[in-house]
């Protein structure tokens, strides 16, 4: 935020936001079918959003997901 005004800048906005996934998406980073996507989400093992009859996974809970890297 601006020391002159309590809004938000644009980049502040941009730092703060969320970044969402599809599932489409989310199957070509993992390298599995988008099948197999929806079955993890409807099992409860992957968190997602339904929006406009879609599902949206974001970044956060993917990694979660995956789990640590040994990296």
């Amino acid at each position: 935020m601006s020391e002159e005004s309590n809004t938000p800048s644009a980049a502040d906005r941009a730092a703060d936001a969320e970044a969402f996934l599809t599932i489409v998406e989310v199957s070509a980073e993992l390298r599995c079918s988008s099948k197999t996507i929806r079955r993890q989400i409807l099992g409860g093992k992957l968190r997602a959003v339904k929006f406009g009859g879609r599902y949206l996974v974001r970044t956060r809970d993917l990694e979660d997901f995956i789990g640590p890297s040994d990296t």
